[in-house]
């Protein structure tokens, strides 16, 4: 079993252009695009679901726990919509939100599930928590599942995405273009 949870970063910052004059937010939506191309062609042998959490100042559960098959191609526009650009970046709270449902999910299963919590943002820490100790504290505890850290444009703080990798055993990756996020998404999933 495989559950992917992604913490997306929909802060106004997200709306910011990059070099290849794409926003940070449509980079995102063309990862998605993929990641759900790369997940239905996975073995079906494989039960995946797949958790959107999306943040600003405030949290909400796009979706939750849905099973990854053919329908998921039909309702990602929907999904879609719903990350657009808005408010502060409160990471701490994002983080938060993560360890609980992963917590939860680990307590309540029954059988071997893999989770893979993947973290986009650029990073800029707007609202709420500012202290990497406390931020890293949020996320030590999560047992049986990998962490990668992603960021997106030239401003983002790069050294709270290393030190929140380092902290958690996970993996820091940087993205500049769409060209990039391709290769740096095939590395966090084929991992």
């Amino acid at each position: 079993n495989m559950d992917w949870v992604l913490n997306i970063d929909r802060s106004g910052s997200m709306a910011e252009p990059c070099p290849d004059g794409k926003t940070k937010m449509q980079h995102i939506h063309h990862t998605l695009k993929n990641m759900v191309d790369y997940f239905l062609k996975l073995p079906s042998t494989i039960k995946q679901t797949l958790t959107i959490i999306a943040f600003d100042h405030e949290i909400d559960i796009i979706c939750n726990k849905i099973n990854i098959d053919a329908s998921l191609k039909t309702s990602l526009p929907s999904i879609l919509d719903k990350l657009d650009p808005r408010g502060a970046t409160n990471i701490g709270a994002a983080l938060a939100a993560a360890e609980q449902l992963i917590s939860e999910r680990t307590a309540a299963s029954s059988s071997a599930t893999n989770t893979m919590h993947i973290f986009m943002s650029d990073g800029q820490i707007t609202s709420g928590e500012h202290s990497k100790s406390k931020l890293v504290d949020i996320m030590r505890d999560t047992v049986n599942c990998k962490h990668a850290f992603v960021g997106f444009g030239i401003h983002h703080d790069d050294a709270l995405l290393r030190h929140l990798s380092d902290a958690t055993g996970g993996d820091y990756y940087f993205i500049d273009s769409l060209e990039n996020a391709g290769m740096v998404y095939g590395e966090i999933l084929y991992g």
